[in-house]
């Protein structure tokens, strides 16, 4: 048990599921708003409901947190909507990736097993300044403005392997372009 006054001074969390356990919305929202100091969120050793961050898991109006890194789960295979797109905390976020990845300089990657990283996802997450990186050989589904507004880096080629999701009100010819909108995305057709 973690006292209450030792919760609100804890700036590194490293969070491992075991026997089949699994973190749900629940523990997000708590993980968002309940560790005030919290600067560094270690998942790689966690497995997620559904192999999913959930909506908006991350997004809040709290400005209590400034989370800066968040080392992703390595078996994830989806990204809600709005999981980390634009509130008073994903300004302070700069690296959101495979934590062996880090130190390359890339902003935003993600373990290969994904598949889907869901509508607004990095949404003006503007702490979000290095390069871009999507998985290569295998299907990935981009939502609408998933990383639109964010000053993201870097090249992708889209194959065959990139899919786009549009949103409700959504025209299916500008889905990729908003997708990268406002970015420093080059996107090569």
């Amino acid at each position: 048990q973690i006292g209450e006054n030792r919760i609100s001074t804890i700036t590194k969390l490293a969070v491992k599921t075991e026997n089949g356990a699994v973190l749900t919305t629940s523990d997000f929202q708590f993980l968002n708003t309940g560790l005030s100091a919290l600067k560094e969120l270690d998942l790689t050793d966690a497995t997620c409901k559904n192999d999913a961050i959930p909506d908006k898991a991350f997004y809040s109006s709290d400005s209590s947190a400034k989370i800066e890194k968040i080392f992703l789960p390595s078996n994830l295979k989806e990204i809600g909507t709005s999981s980390f797109s634009s509130n008073l905390k994903t300004p302070s976020l700069k690296y959101v990736g495979m934590k062996n990845a880090y130190a390359t300089g890339k902003a935003v990657n993600f373990p290969d097993t994904i598949e889907k990283i869901g509508f607004c996802a990095f949404f003006d997450a503007k702490g979000l300044t290095g390069t871009l990186e999507l998985p290569q050989g295998h299907a990935i589904t981009l939502g609408s403005t998933a990383f639109q507004n964010a000053p993201v880096t870097g090249s992708i080629t889209l194959g065959d392997n990139i899919t786009f999701e549009a949103s409700p009100k959504e025209s299916e010819n500008y889905i990729h372009r908003n997708t990268f909108k406002n970015t420093k995305i080059s996107v090569v057709t």
